[in-house]
């Protein structure tokens, strides 16, 4: 159902809604002969455009038998909790604190001088939308809907002009029982309703069944959130990635006759980083030498000058670094003949 408030729509969820209506008619009919009331904070969405009532919390009362309002200290601190840390309700986080609602045993469903002073004490000077309910068990709950803005105060001429008094009464309007079908509906101590919010012309609340409702709110959070954990993921895999080829990229041999006695063999310092190498095993033309995890860091080993060709197997020791491997071979050409020989 949509209503318009000060020209600005107002829709709210037929579930949260049928929700609130069973718990006011429970809490009237629990006290006897006046009827109990109760309180709470409206949570939504508001924008420039519209309000939308997507679920409520109920304010605990200290004394159930006397009137909701005007609300003592501690309820008052209560209140106020519930709209500056909603956030510890998971099932809340993607909404925000948009109003407050009362039920009235009596008088008719609008918004007096003490419901103003409440939604002022609540909210501030900003005000806030005020959902104000009249149960009753000879007929439908009447309910009245008003945007509160606090006004100047008494003794200043009030620029809203003479229908200030009227706009108490705010817009009026009947919450019925679904007649369609009897739903189970159980009344929760709080209740996230479904984002879509259905509008009809119609006085009636259309209901939907309040778990599917929750899950559908539970699953569309997850669902948006999706594209964000990818995206991180992805991330994480991207620099992952990266720094192993850096840090652990493939073994790279090379080989440098520094003179005529010696030979040097070298290779990348970082390889086997990531894949926690413990060491590194050389063979040099058929021999075998074993290095420490210090001499693998170093990069390289000097042997003796060996005479002929030159074959070099590289081999990282550890349990996941063994597959880390490398060979280079040198082939030294024949020495040339001399020229006596030449001419002989």
């Amino acid at each position: 159902m949509s209503l318009s408030v000060n020209g600005k729509p107002v829709d709210w969820d037929g579930t949260a809604m049928e929700q609130l209506r069973l718990r006011v008619m429970e809490a009237y009919e629990a006290q006897s002969p006046i009827g109990g009331e109760i309180a709470g904070i409206l949570y939504g969405r508001a924008s420039n455009t519209r309000w939308r009532i997507l679920a409520w919390r109920e304010l605990p009362r200290e004394d159930p038998s006397r009137p909701a309002v005007p609300l003592p200290p501690g309820e008052l601190a209560v209140a106020k909790g519930m709209v500056s840390d909603w956030m510890s309700d998971l099932d809340l986080r993607t909404l925000k604190p948009i109003g407050w609602f009362r039920s009235r045993t009596r008088g008719m469903a609008a918004l007096s001088p003490e419901d103003g002073e409440a939604c002022e004490a609540i909210f501030g000077k900003k005000g806030a939308l005020a959902l104000i309910l009249r149960p009753s068990t000879q007929r439908p709950v009447a309910a009245a809907l008003i945007h509160y803005r606090p006004g100047p105060p008494q003794s200043a001429p009030d620029p809203a002009g003479p229908d200030r008094a009227a706009s108490n009464r705010g817009v009026q309007f009947e919450l019925m029982a679904p007649e369609l079908e009897k739903l189970d509906i159980q009344v929760p101590p709080a209740t996230v309703a479904s984002d879509t919010v259905p509008t009809a012309s119609s006085p009636h609340v259309p209901l939907v069944p309040p778990s599917t409702g929750a899950a559908r709110s539970r699953w569309m959070v997850i669902r948006s959130a999706v594209p964000r954990v990818a995206a991180f993921l992805a991330a994480v895999a991207a620099v992952a990635g990266a720094t192993f080829l850096a840090l652990d990229r493939p073994v790279r041999l090379a080989v440098d006759y520094t003179d005529a006695r010696s030979v040097t063999v070298s290779w990348n310092p970082s390889v086997g980083f990531l894949s926690g190498a413990t060491g590194v095993e050389l063979r040099i033309n058929g021999i075998d030498y074993e290095l420490p995890l210090d001499r693998l860091r170093s990069g390289r080993h000097e042997f003796p000058r060996p005479q002929g060709d030159l074959r070099v197997g590289f081999r990282l020791r550890g349990e996941y670094a063994s597959a880390q491997r490398g060979t280079v071979t040198v082939v030294v050409p024949p020495a040339k003949k001399s020229d006596s020989s030449k001419n002989n």
